[in-house]
């Protein structure tokens, strides 16, 4: 008996030369204790008279005293042992988290206390508290666990949810984390773009040039080599405290086909032979200088099929990611090639070395607000991940400024919770986080949870990162009463007279609204009110960013003309009309915007600045759909300044593999007025991974800006 009526005989003792995290972790005991019970325990250190009433924590004498061998060794800086020895309970760890990890394994696991969120929490009240007897050995199976969200950044937060992620702000008495040098797509800075001016040759050969910028580079050059060892040694020895360094491909598939490049990809089957075979002489040219690094690369695009010969050395960490998946269905069982592919290059790249890491995905990076229905799947594919061999596992999400992604706050904590115990069942994490979270409105936010869930699960789509919100799990129905039900949690909210609960509840209801405004089919009666009270939501909640790569003010364009679009009527019947608002806007140096037009279709259209030199938006093409043959065209207008050069470049193009379907070059002299006036692409049917993009030239003297209404897909009559 530990503590009754608010009284209790133990106190904690310390190493008499306690870490900062072992000191912490007294501290945190003692808090949490006191919330529970009321009672409080004194700290005191090994050098002070036993008493039977004791709580040991950390290596200390007394377990030498009592005769009690632990196996330091085995539990490493996170593992920890929880024992009862007669009257007093041992919680043994290192002085790095295994103690304090100790501390939240008591409280948690056999205590009922639960950090859902920075400022939500659950430390249940007790007039007894007792331990029965236990003898508990935890190592984390993941040595690297990471719920990449910006509500998983909160350093308390993330260590009593025994996270040792490397964004967090973790520090010293948290016992450290996880600390990249240089966390991916790192060869710009290893070897810098300033390079190409003066030495090409580094650089990725594609069509018989070299490519400079963001392009690869070329891995088999000794100078490149070179180069790389002497900049990552600068960097290690610059920041002492990283216990890993990223030496990883750019973000894109520009690698290089020089003939050395290319023979031994060839060798090995895979991009990943170029790839892993420089990492590894980086790794053992360094190693004697930096024995506590690991050498960490990408299993990414690519680069992720695993080579046939060579292996990763000890000190190679190989980041496996699975950008192409789908994550409305499991890792395994999801016929998708994308899956089981993910899965078979795991087993591959297993079979070579240990430390593989997993780089996944869980949100919509092109809608951070739109829901994204993977909960019923997270659960299943940690498990996976875990049992091909992962050693570590990332999970990212909106890691902007404001966070506030759909279900963020849920999906952080039950990440977290699953990383550090993969057999945990999802629904019993999900109902207990609306319980805790939303107390007397937690029926029917769990409703409308559970609503999205049940209609991802009979829609049967294949659900991936940079989808738009046209999606039949995401009817307008279904919508609607997703909000019927949130409005009913929020009049609970309101009767509770707490503040913290009615803000929650608005996050909740967020995505609906955003979802329902990117889709923009409602009309105005609808869409208005609900466009107001989002925006006000956004500005409440302090969200920064609704995309990945944009800022927020450009995204908001797209709130504003949701009410005021009106229906096109195709001419053709049976035609498949594609509005602006349901293309991906990327952003950059030039971004594109929706914007007002009364001369479009609906209203609206997208601009794209006539300096730009790339496609900064693209249009998925549908990959299911009626058959037969469609004639795919854009309606494009352009503000013109003159008829010299180029004026944009608009077609469609295979995503797997890379190659044009159809392709139209407009010049200045060609574009007649300001008028819109339609493109025909080509002749296609529906069924295969396609995109469309219209590409400005970059001719700003001539060509002020280029607008796109719509694309269509138009019945071809036989």
């Amino acid at each position: 008996m530990l503590a009754a009526g608010g009284r209790t005989a133990y106190r904690i003792v310390l190493p008499h030369a306690p870490s900062p995290s072992q000191r912490f972790a007294a501290g945190e005991l003692r808090r949490f204790f006191r919330a529970m019970t009321g009672a409080t325990l004194r700290i005191v250190t090994d050098r002070a008279r036993a008493v039977p009433h004791e709580i040991l924590v950390g290596d200390n004498a007394r377990l030498r005293e009592l005769g009690i061998a632990v196996d330091w060794a085995a539990l490493g800086d996170e593992g920890f042992l929880l024992r009862t020895a007669g009257t007093r309970l041992i919680i043994a760890g290192s002085r790095v988290r295994g103690t304090l990890y100790g501390v939240y394994g008591l409280l948690e696991d056999h205590w009922g206390c639960r950090w859902y969120t920075a400022s939500v929490s659950r430390i249940p009240k007790r007039r007894r508290v007792a331990l029965p007897r236990v003898d508990r050995t935890w190592v984390p199976r993941l040595e690297y666990r990471e719920s990449y969200w910006t509500e998983g950044f909160d350093a308390d937060w993330a260590a009593r949810n025994r996270q040792n992620s490397a964004r967090s702000r973790l520090d010293e008495k948290h016992g450290g984390k996880i600390v990249y040098e240089g966390f991916v797509h790192t060869m710009c800075r290893w070897v810098p773009e300033t390079l190409f001016k003066t030495h090409p040759e580094y650089f990725a050969l594609r069509g018989g040039r070299r490519h400079g910028g963001l392009a690869q580079r070329c891995l088999t050059h000794p100078a490149v080599l070179r180069i790389t060892i002497e900049n990552v040694r600068k960097a290690l020895r610059q920041h002492p405290e990283a216990n890993i360094v990223s030496v990883s491909q750019n973000d894109n598939g520009e690698y290089c086909e020089c003939p050395p490049c290319r023979a031994l990809d060839r060798r090995e089957g895979s991009h990943a032979g170029t790839m892993l075979t420089f990492v590894n002489k980086v790794a053992e040219a360094l190693e004697r200088e930096f024995p506590h690094v690991a050498f960490d690369t990408l299993a990414y695009q690519y680069t992720r099929k695993p080579p046939k010969r060579v292996r990763p050395r000890h000190n190679v960490i190989v980041r496996l990611c699975t950008i192409e998946c789908c994550f409305s269905h499991p890792l395994e069982g999801c016929p998708e090639a994308t899956n089981t592919s993910l899965v078979r290059d795991l087993k591959g790249w297993s079979r070579l070395t240990r430390r593989v890491y997993i780089w996944d995905y869980t949100t919509d990076f092109v809608h951070y607000l739109l829901p994204f229905p993977d909960l019923d799947v997270l659960d299943k594919n940690v498990r996976t991940l875990i049992r091909y061999g992962a050693a570590g596992i990332f999970e990212q999400g909106n890691y902007s400024k404001g966070g506030g992604g759909a279900q963020s706050e849920l999906k952080v904590w039950v990440l977290a919770r699953l990383l550090v115990d993969p057999k945990l069942k999802v629904d019993a994490l999900i109902r207990e986080f609306h319980r805790g979270v939303y107390g007397p409105a937690a029926g029917p936010v769990l409703a409308a949870t559970n609503l999205l869930r049940r209609s991802i699960r009979k829609s049967r789509e294949h659900v991936r990162i940079f989808d738009g919100p046209d999606r039949g799990f995401l009817a307008p129905p279904v919508l609607r009463a997703c909000d019927r039900l949130l409005d009913g949690a929020e009049k609970l909210a309101k009767r509770s007279k707490d503040a913290g609960l009615r803000s929650r509840v608005e996050r909740a209801r967020m995505p609906v609204w955003y979802a329902m405004c990117a889709q923009a089919v409602e009309g105005p009666a609808i869409l208005g009110p609900v466009v107001a009270r989002l925006k006000a939501a956004i500005r409440r909640q302090g969200i920064t960013n609704t995309t990945e790569w944009r800022p927020l003010k450009l995204d908001m364009s797209r709130l504003d003309l949701a009410p005021v679009r009106w229906p096109v009527v195709p001419a053709v019947p049976g035609t498949i009309v594609v509005e602006d608002h349901i293309f991906k806007l990327w952003g950059g140096k030039h971004p594109c915007e929706l914007a007002a037009d009364a001369s479009a279709g609906d209203g609206a259209a997208v601009r794209q600045p006539g300096e730009c030199t790339w496609s900064n938006f693209e249009w998925d093409l549908p990959t299911t759909g009626p058959k037969g043959r469609f004639l795919c065209r854009a309606r494009i207008r352009v503000d013109k300044r003159g008829d010299k050069g180029p004026a944009f470049t608009v077609g469609v193009y295979d995503l797997d593999p890379r190659g044009t379907v159809g392709e139209m070059r407009v010049s200045a002299k060609d574009v007649p007025d300001s008028e819109y006036h339609w493109y025909d692409l080509c002749t296609l049917t529906i069924g295969k991974g396609r995109y469309a993009v219209v590409s400005p030239a970059g001719n700003a003297k001539n060509i002020a800006s280029i607008w796109t209404d719509r694309f269509e897909l138009v019945p071809v009559r036989s």
